[in-house]
């Protein structure tokens, strides 16, 4: 009977270990996959920054040129309605009344 135990136990073990080393590879493989990925997503993380303070740079001055653009199409708009009025004027010279 305690022999059995000691078999039981000795394969139980045995199966314990063999699943361990099996992890063991897996992990050391895993682990060098990761250190090549690491630098390549730094390298993306970094590259993604860049291009987020980039296109916040670019809604920045496109922002600021629509808002002058905004205020010369006011002016536009104003003096359009002289010509919008009487388009003769414009195409012809002055006419008299």
């Amino acid at each position: 009977m305690e022999y059995d135990n000691y078999d039981h136990l000795l394969a139980a073990f045995k199966e314990t270990h063999d699943e361990a080393n099996r992890l063991a590879v897996i992990c050391s493989k895993l682990q060098k996959i990761n250190n090549v990925l690491a630098p390549k997503v730094k390298t993306l993380e970094e590259e993604l920054h860049k291009a987020k303070t980039d296109l916040v740079s670019l809604e920045l001055t496109c922002l600021h040129a629509s808002i002058k653009t905004c205020e010369n199409c006011k002016k536009i708009g104003k003096t359009s309605g002289v010509f919008a009025k009487n388009p003769f004027q414009f195409h012809q010279g002055k006419r008299d009344p």
